[in-house]
C-alpha cells in the first residue's frame, strides 16, 4: 500500500508556481530588452530565450504529467527528477557551451569568438 500526503489547502504550491512563473516571465523581459547589445559576449538573448522556452515546456510536461499520474508516485519521482535534470543541464549547456568549445579551440582565449544574434 502506498501512504501519500494531501492537503485540500494547496496556496503554498500555488504561491511557489506564481513565484516562478513571474521569474520566467522576468528574464524573458530582460533577454527582449537586451537584445540588441552590441557587445558580443553579452549578446546571449536567444540563448536566453531558448532556455526559457525549453524551461516552460518541461514545466507544462510535469505539470500534465502531475494531473494523469497521481497512482503511482514511483514513475512520477523518476519523471519529475529527469524533467529536472533535463531542466538544469539544457540551458547551461545552451548558454556556456560555445564558449566552452571556443576555449578548447583556443586555450589561450586570444581568439575566442562567441556566436552571436547579429552579425
Amino acid at each position: 500500500k502506498v501512504i501519500q500526503c494531501e492537503s485540500e489547502q494547496s496556496y503554498f504550491f500555488y504561491a511557489l508556481l506564481a513565484e516562478k512563473t513571474l521569474l520566467l516571465l522576468f528574464g524573458g523581459f530582460i533577454a527582449f530588452e537586451t537584445r540588441n547589445v552590441h557587445i558580443e559576449a553579452l549578446n546571449d538573448s536567444k540563448s536566453i530565450g531558448i532556455s526559457i522556452y525549453n524551461v516552460g515546456f518541461c514545466c507544462a510536461f510535469a505539470l500534465i504529467s502531475s494531473m494523469i499520474l497521481t497512482a503511482s508516485p514511483s514513475v512520477s519521482f523518476a519523471l519529475y527528477s529527469g524533467i529536472e535534470i533535463f531542466c538544469t543541464f539544457f540551458p547551461t549547456a545552451v548558454i556556456f557551451g560555445p564558449r566552452i568549445i571556443g576555449l578548447m579551440k583556443d586555450p589561450s582565449g586570444e581568439n575566442v569568438q562567441v556566436r552571436s544574434v547579429r552579425k
